[in-house]
């Protein structure tokens, strides 16, 4: 089975490639920088070939979701680097911070955007694994799976019930919430009128058994 390999970028400790066409991806990014999170340690570049506005295309991937895409410059000079190291058909994987969501001076919120630690006319492999038809199957590759989850069809139960339930799915967890609450509501009317009914068969029963007063004739 043909395998794609996976390289990791040497750190340069700089942030300086930024990536374009972010403001499409505001959704994903707003989720990213939800719970504080603003370095992220696996980043990973994918050429797509098939792209029809742009067959040099590198789209950028954090957690599964495309947040942007190199700029053509930085695409066209990242891919032709992959090919000079013998790579030309892998994945890249480097660091990335989120920049921005702040709030500004006249109180509104700032886009997000993404920086990342690459030095394409310098890239230097750090590592380099591989993984088989993009699908990750047994777990001495949960590595990969943190890299490949969701929409690159990695096995991550974890990832899929935190993200994508719960950010791409709202609606369903809100049918939940709704249903259980239903339960609930209908489980303790049930009850309620069960032990309303036992309270009237009870004082029904105890007045059958109380014997009648006898009344005595005033003479």
């Amino acid at each position: 089975m043909a395998t794609t390999p996976i390289l990791y970028f040497e750190q340069t400790g700089r942030y300086d490639t930024e990536v374009v066409g972010e403001s499409r991806y505001q959704k994903e990014l707003t989720y990213l920088g939800k719970f504080g999170q603003r370095e992220f340690d696996y980043t990973t570049l994918w050429l797509e070939d098939y792209n029809e506005y742009d067959k040099n295309a590198v789209a950028v991937v954090i957690e599964g979701d495309t947040i942007g895409y190199l700029s053509r410059r930085n695409a066209i000079a990242y891919r032709q680097k992959i090919t000079e190291l013998g790579y030309p058909d892998s994945i890249g994987a480097c660091y990335s911070k989120l920049i921005g969501g702040h709030i500004l001076d006249n109180g509104e919120k700032a886009s997000f955007g993404v920086v990342l630690d690459l030095d394409i006319d310098n890239l230097v492999i750090q590592e380099i694994k591989t993984i088989e038809s993009w699908e990750p199957k047994v777990k001495e590759q949960t590595v990969i799976e943190k890299i490949l989850y969701g929409d690159k069809k990695a096995n991550s139960i974890d990832k899929f019930l935190s993200k994508y339930i719960k950010a791409k799915y709202p609606l369903l967890v809100v049918v939940a919430v709704v249903f259980i609450t239903m339960l609930l509501c209908v489980s303790f009317v049930i009850s309620t009128i069960t032990s309303g009914i036992a309270g009237i068969h009870a004082t029904r029963t105890a007045r059958h058994q109380t014997p009648q007063a006898q009344v005595t004739p005033i003479p």
